[in-house]
């Protein structure tokens, strides 16, 4: 699988048989893919946490004069390196 075309899977996948489905056949539902998710909860955590925006010497955050598609591009960046990571091969 390419870097490119590697989201991390799908982050709520499931398979199973609706009840109201009598031929029992399997629906298979793959959901938001892992970087749609990962992208998700990192603007959570930025809107959670407007101290990010200001100056801060001591943290090292300083998402200070961002424009929101410097901030979305930003939460990608951040959900690429968490697939990167969770699908490193161990050393």
């Amino acid at each position: 699988m390419s870097k490119e075309n590697n989201d991390g899977g799908p982050a709520f996948a499931h398979s199973g048989h609706p009840e109201t489905d009598k031929s029992y056949q399997c629906h298979a539902q793959t959901g938001m893919s892992m970087r749609e998710y990962y992208k998700a909860k990192i603007m959570q955590g930025f809107c959670a946490n407007p101290a990010i925006f200001a100056p801060n010497a001591s943290c090292g955050w300083s998402l200070v004069n961002v424009t929101d598609n410097d901030l979305i591009a930003y939460a990608g960046h951040l959900a690429e390196k968490m697939i990167e990571e969770s699908t490193a091969k161990p050393q």
